[in-house]
């Protein structure tokens, strides 16, 4: 070791040793003994460099050379004679790694010996030089050493050397495709020892079933689990080496001694014995490794998030702030948050960075000012929807009262709700001043929301033979709407009914408030409430322009006038119609808003029946609409005391009510009070009749 130094003089000068070319692939990994006889990696002599000739000279020139030498010329315009070329200035040609080459062995062995396998590995590519110096046999004590620096390392299986063991545990490059991936991304099949991409160690391990060896030798190849999480769930399970699969069929066809065979299993299940117990320790040292890596990744993070913290406080920003930014989602899924995290927040990068995090965080501060309003406001809404309850407790039930949230509409409402400092309380008077002026809104209110209806009838009035269509349109037989909304879509609804139904105000947006309510208040007005503008955005009601034309038919049938008659004409004469040519068993019945719902048949198959059969058949209607209102769902609230406010629910529960409340024993029409968002259910009495049965039924 010694005469190092001496050795290398010696060899000055000389013809350069050649090395063998570098592997492909990492994996590619050995010891080999160096070509030279002194054990010393040799120098290439040292070459005189060209100097390339001036471009200032105009015409070829000749310079003296060594024997061999060849001239060079160049034009001033750079153009090259066919025989003479440029010299060449070679840069470069020996770096900072050729004279670590040089140093003394006793020095490069104890630096190398400090350092950790993958920096050998690393430092094993660079030069020729030193692959020669590491991948000698007797540089394997480096190796043993580096491997000792790596704590709770499991040792180096007998059939690897200490260079593939550190590739094996360290290396990036798949062993198949030559792939460079991250750790974490690498697939370890410590059995085989290989390692590689997912895709690629799957199909190296292809046999997952087999039917040609016994399950006892088929368990001796070497396998790998994919666990979940790992690839397609078709996947998971164990694997076996194909290789070694192939194998062991020859080997089992060629051993028909049952000695030799059995020799052969026990050396194969001492060597998987190994291989099984090798491999549990490498799973749990990666699994540390993996755990520390893991927190060490989160402790460099959290003191870059701190830094981060202590920079954008500089800009500015409120630590009050900064919290909620820190924890938002949205703010860590940013790009210039995540680049900046990548990296030690230098001054350099914050440079870089600072004013996309700027607007990262004036989006958030308008973000948090829009929380702060949306917390006062809810705060407001939830008095004032109390208020307006109370309110309306006090109206009486056949008073018409403007929806909570056409209300919230209404200027002066929404200015007050608004008004700034909007973290105070508000004013109690001035509330119930404004709450004063609800029947004032409630006129305007109507007013509009009838232009809407009419707006609807507009396109279907000269079918219906109207010449103009106003407010009083409305209160025509033929002004029949329906609510796209209801199950029982089928079902007629007046203008009455349209004001007062619970669909035209419920929230059918929720799923997509965001795109249906562009203005932010009242989008949060609807989420508190749970009530929207009344048919908000025509969302709600349609014109039924054909049942409408069928009405029309009807009236001129009875000699009336489809432009005059009201609805409440028809129903103060309450005729019932019997319908004509019925290919079903019984006999059909209908109110004349019956007729006009039957979308089967027109209004001349229906004849008027005489008064002795209206008058059974209405005394039937009021039996089952008893029947019916008394168990229905539909009609749980549909009733309601006409003497209080306190009482809304079934029929049966209201004569109780009466007779408690009031000493009302036998209720009458005006002691009941109906919802007018009920169904009308006096449409059509269907009669059947069966041998030994006859029945009917209400649609």
């Amino acid at each position: 070791m010694s005469t190092r130094q001496s050795s290398r003089l010696k060899t000055k000068g000389k013809a350069p040793v050649k090395y063998e070319e570098d592997s492909d692939h990492d994996y590619d990994v050995t010891m080999d003994e160096p070509s030279s006889s002194s054990g010393t990696p040799q120098k290439a002599p040292n070459k005189r460099k060209r100097k390339a000739a001036s471009p200032a000279v105009a015409g070829p020139s000749s310079l003296k050379r060594e024997e061999g030498a060849s001239t060079s010329a160049t034009t001033l315009v750079g153009v090259k004679n066919e025989d003479e070329r440029p010299a060449k200035r070679v840069r470069g040609k020996r770096g900072i790694l050729q004279q670590l080459a040089e140093m003394p062995l006793e020095l490069l062995f104890e630096i190398f010996g400090k350092l950790d396998p993958i920096d050998l590995l690393n430092l094993s590519r660079t030069t020729k030089a030193l692959r020669s110096i590491l991948m000698r046999r007797s540089s394997a004590d480096i190796w043993r050493e580096a491997l000792t620096n790596i704590d709770d390392l499991p040792p180096c299986p007998p059939d690897l050397n200490e260079a593939q063991w550190a590739n094996l545990l360290f290396g990036k490059n798949c062993y198949f495709c030559g792939r460079n991936t991250p750790a974490v991304n690498q697939t370890y099949a410590w059995q085989a020892r290989v390692r590689g991409c997912f895709k690629c160690v799957l199909a190296e391990f292809s046999i997952s079933q087999q039917h040609t060896l016994a399950r006892s030798i088929f368990e001796l190849i070497p396998s790998f689990t994919v666990r979940y999480g790992q690839g397609r769930r078709s996947d998971r399970g164990v694997h076996y080496h194909g290789a070694t699969y192939h194998e062991f069929v020859e080997t089992e066809k060629r051993l028909t001694n049952l000695e030799e065979r059995k020799k052969w299993v026990d050396e194969q299940t001492l060597i998987k014995e190994e291989l099984v117990k090798h491999a549990a320790e490498c799973e749990k040292w990666l699994g540390k490794r993996q755990e520390a890596r893991a927190e060490e990744l989160e402790e460099m993070r959290s003191q870059r998030k701190l830094i981060l913290r202590r920079r954008i406080e500089e800009l500015g920003f409120s630590s009050t702030l900064v919290d909620l930014a820190f924890q938002n989602r949205e703010f860590w899924a940013a790009t210039c948050i995540t680049s900046v995290l990548k990296k030690d927040i230098t001054d350099r990068v914050w440079a870089g960075a600072e004013e996309q995090v700027k607007g990262v965080m004036q989006v958030f501060r308008l973000k948090h000012a829009r929380e702060e309003h949306n917390h006062h406001l809810q705060n407001r809404i939830k008095v004032f929807q109390k208020a307006y309850d109370a309110f309306v407790e006090t109206q009486s039930r056949e008073v018409t009262v403007i929806p909570i949230a056409d209300l919230f509409l209404v200027p002066e409402i929404k200015e007050f709700l608004l008004s700034e400092p909007i973290a105070d309380p508000m004013d109690k008077e001035s509330l119930d001043e404004l709450l004063e002026n609800i029947p004032e809104y409630t006129e305007e209110w109507v007013r509009n929301s009838k232009q809407v209806l009419v707006d609807l009838m507009k396109p279907e009035a000269a079918a219906l033979g109207l010449e103009s269509v106003d407010e009083s349109s409305l209160d025509l037989a033929i002004a029949v709407f329906k609510c796209i909304s209801c199950r029982n879509a089928d079902y007629i609804v007046s203008t009455s009914r349209a004001l007062a139904h619970a669909c035209a105000t419920a929230d059918k947006h929720r799923y997509r408030r965001t795109e249906a309510y562009p203005d932010l208040d009242l989008r949060l007005f609807v989420t508190v409430t749970d009530k929207t503008p009344w048919n908000f955005e025509g969302s709600c009601f349609q014109f039924r322009g054909a049942t409408a034309l069928k009405g029309m038919q009807l009236l001129k049938k009875l000699d009336m006038d489809p432009a005059t008659t009201t609805a409440a004409t028809m129903d103060e004469l309450d005729l019932i119609f019997e319908k004509t040519g019925s290919t079903g068993v019984g006999r059909t019945m209908a109110t004349w808003r019956g007729v006009m719902r039957d979308e089967c048949a027109d209004p001349s198959s229906y004849v008027q029946c005489d008064e002795k059969t209206t008058i059974a058949v209405r005394e039937r209607f009021d039996e089952m609409m008893i029947r019916e209102t008394a168990t229905a769902p539909g009609w749980e609230k549909a009733f309601g005391c006409a003497h209080c406010t306190e009482f809304k629910g079934r029929s049966g529960s209201l004569l109780v009510h009466l007779n408690d409340k009031h000493q009302i024993e036998n209720a009458k029409d005006e002691d009941v009070w109906i919802h007018p968002d009920h169904p009308v259910s006096r449409l059509t009495l269907e009669y059947y009749k069966r041998p030994g049965l006859t029945f009917a039924f209400v649609t």
